[in-house]
Order: C-alpha cells, then structure tokens, then sequence
C-alpha cells in the first residue's frame, strides 16, 4: 500500500497543478462518519461533525459522502433509519454555523435513488444513491423489494462548485433474490 500511495503521489501532484488553472480551487472530497454499532440508523457524532465543519471551512467546492440520508425520502420504513441528528449534519452542509458549507452530499443506505437539488435556506444538493445489488422499493410504507437493477450514481464535479448527476444501471444482470436465504443453516 505504501509502495502504491508514494507511486501515486507525483500523479495526483501534477493531476492537481494541471487542473487547478482551468477549473479554480480544486474540489475537495469528505467523508463523513454515520455509523452506530449494532444500529440500522445513523448519526453523526459531535466530535465528527465539528471535524466536519473544519475540514469544509477550507476553499473551493467540497462533496461530503456518507453512508445514511439525513432526511426523510418519503419511504416510512426507511426514513427511520436516518440520521437520528440530519438536521445537526445539514447545518454543516449548508455553513449555517457560519461555515463555508458543501455543495453536495452523496449517500446510500436506502438502496434507491434519491434527489433534492439546493433549496433556499438549504444550498446543498442531497444525493441519494442506488444499491449495487437489491432495491428498495420507493414510497413503500412497509420493506418491499424492487425489481429495478443493481444501479450507480456518477457525479460531474463542475468547477463553479455545480455537481450534474445521472443515475445508471447494470445491464444484462440476472437479478434473482431468494429471500428465505437466512432460513439455510
């Protein structure tokens, strides 16, 4: 791993030099921690989210990433697995504690698209992305399965700090799930 992060190095250098007169600031990437053991939902600690706000307070356009949505979705039985705390993120997000703020969040967790472009009073795109393998189906009261495809959500950083989107999926996949799966020994 050493080896291939000192190879890398002199590429992401020049990658950054190269890019940084035609596009302004670079974008910054972020994670964020949403996880809680032996919890379906989410939350965001407060040390995070003061590392959080750190880390965004820096110049050009930044993407935060994290595993659980920080709002309902309009699906009852997955929105109560959000982050328990969304709107302490969202305040982040925005730069409402006087923060520089992001310009999208990307997440996953509820295994199907989801979007809501800036807003007024929330100037951040939240960007909800498929699963890799089974679907959830959208606007269930209770779980459901979909039969939509494993999908993928690419993101186009564009220098103004805009993020275009797109959803896609797989092709030619033999989607079959067995749900009595955790029934065998």
């Amino acid at each position: 791993m050493k080896e291939m992060r000192e190879g890398l190095a002199p590429r992401m250098k020049e990658m950054r030099e190269g890019l940084a007169p035609r596009m302004g600031k670079p974008w910054r990437v972020h994670g964020v921690d949403t996880h809680v053991d032996d919890v379906v939902g989410g939350t965001v600690a407060e040390r995070e989210l003061e590392r959080l706000a750190d880390a965004l307070s820096g110049d050009g356009p930044a993407l935060v990433v994290g595993h659980h949505c920080p709002v309902t979705i309009g699906c009852p039985w997955l929105d109560e697995h959000r982050i328990d705390n969304g709107d302490d993120l969202l305040a982040v997000l925005t730069g409402a504690n006087g923060g520089r703020g992001a310009s999208a969040y990307a997440f996953g967790h509820i295994h199907q698209p989801f979007q809501s472009p800036p807003q007024p009073g929330r100037p951040v795109a939240l960007l909800g992305t498929p699963s890799t393998c089974f679907q959830f189906r959208g606007q269930s009261a209770t779980f459901a399965i979909d039969s939509a495809k494993p999908g993928y959500r690419w993101l186009t950083l564009a220098a103004d700090g805009g993020v275009a989107t797109q959803v896609g999926r797989a092709q030619d996949y033999d989607l079959r799930i067995d749900r009595n799966d955790r029934d065998r020994p």
